[in-house]
């Protein structure tokens, strides 16, 4: 119950409150878990297959409670891959319905990259509609808000990840881009 918080890692056998911490575990959770990574054994662990305009193969890991996950993503798209961090919340709409609301934020890395000191950062904020076709598989569908950044003092050659932006910009030392785009997405439970 209330608040449970520590510099690294936070245990709790079932959490009613909230825990704030690196890494947060717990047995089941009727309360929110707050951290880089939080494992609850009886919450939200999923392993999801998705495509997007700029990375069409992706694969992510998402782990916590409907209120609060964390996001662990990898994908691919022509020449170009991508590390990506993230959290979320997916609140109900009812019966198999709900909205899931992810922020993620990443490094990208081209096949030729040879200054890793300087990668390019690409932030996306997806609002998903869900809907649970099977108790372990779903279908998600949404736009996306995409922000990309190149840093000009990179050693690699200079590239755009989109093709297309409702803003682009280059301001003191970094190249900006934004573009709205979409996501589609199989979740396996």
């Amino acid at each position: 119950n209330g608040m449970q918080i520590a510099a690294f890692m936070n245990y709790a056998k079932y959490n009613k409150g909230v825990q704030l911490s690196f890494f947060n575990y717990s047995d089941s959770s009727s309360g929110i878990p707050i951290g880089f990574i939080s494992i609850v054994k009886h919450g939200y662990h999923i392993m999801e297959v998705s495509g997007t305009e700029t990375f069409p193969v992706n694969v992510g890991f998402k782990t916590g409670v409907n209120l609060f996950y964390n996001i662990f993503e990898i994908g691919m798209g022509k020449d170009v891959y991508h590390a990506t961090y993230g959290i979320g919340t997916m609140p109900s709409l009812g019966g198999r319905w709900s909205l899931s609301m992810d922020l993620t934020a990443g490094a990208i890395i081209k096949s030729t990259t040879s200054d890793w000191e300087n990668l390019p950062v690409h932030f996306r904020f997806t609002p998903a509609v869900n809907f649970q076709v099977s108790k372990k598989f779903a279908i998600a569908l949404g736009p996306s808000v995409n922000y990309f950044a190149f840093p000009l003092q990179s050693e690699d050659s200079f590239y755009k990840l989109s093709s297309y932006s409702f803003y682009e910009q280059t301001k003191a030392d970094w190249y900006e881009q934004a573009w709205i785009g979409g996501k589609l997405a199989i979740r396996f439970f």
